[in-house]
């Protein structure tokens, strides 16, 4: 899973200096920045790994990760042909939520935006949760909305860069679990309190990420 991650940034960082195109729409100027939205936006980067804690079945694993490494090889020509980036406008702030976001862009190349794999890799996660936990994959699913404004409200995509995330995790779910199924039986799972690990993980990241804020490490 950290391959497809490490092409991403590696093309991110490639293509930053470069000609670059934007995608911007009317729904765009209607959504302020705002940095507080950078906890669902960060939300993803650990709820992205639910279905290894849902999970029983590895043969579901692998597909979930072939599925994942598939939206980006079918993204990775976009970035380098057509890289899409939204002007940085943010300038830092005192906040925390601004310290938050002034981490994110400086780790995260502004190129790369569209499709947005925010949204894409949130959705193929709550989509291999709810094969086997309905309740669960469906509120994951409803999270992967919040994730989308987020993408915006925090001036890293624009709302065409997360439709076609949508819209590239379905294609990549839909060739990998639909073309190549598995049997019934496949689809168990654990017990739900395994997703508390992953939730943990988000908890003590923020609450780590607090501390470093309150304590004023840059």
């Amino acid at each position: 899973m950290g391959v497809p991650l490490a092409a991403y940034l590696l093309i991110g960082y490639f293509t930053a200096g470069g000609q670059t195109y934007t995608l911007v729409t009317w729904y765009d100027s209607l959504v302020p920045l705002a940095p507080a939205w950078v906890i669902p936006y960060i939300y993803m980067y650990i709820s992205a790994a639910a279905p290894a804690f849902a999970v029983e079945d590895v043969r579901v694993l692998k597909r979930w990760a072939l599925t994942v490494a598939l939206m980006y090889l079918l993204a990775a020509p976009i970035w380098i042909f057509y890289p899409v980036a939204v002007p940085r406008t943010f300038h830092g702030g005192e906040d925390y939520f601004s310290y938050l976001l002034g981490l994110i862009q400086a780790l995260d190349p502004p190129t790369n935006c569209f499709p947005s794999m925010h949204v894409a890799v949130a959705t193929v996660a709550a989509l291999v949760v709810r094969r086997v936990d309905r309740l669960v994959g469906t509120i994951l699913l409803g999270s992967v909305f919040p994730i989308w404004y987020s993408t915006v409200a925090v001036g890293q995509h624009w709302i065409v860069d997360g439709a076609a995330g949508l819209a590239l995790a379905l294609v990549a779910y839909g060739v990998v679990y639909k073309i190549n199924p598995l049997p019934v039986g496949a689809f168990g799972g654990v017990p739900r309190y395994a997703h508390l690990l992953w939730a943990g993980v988000l908890f003590f990241a923020l609450v780590g990420l607090g501390g470093m804020w309150m304590i004023g490490i840059p």
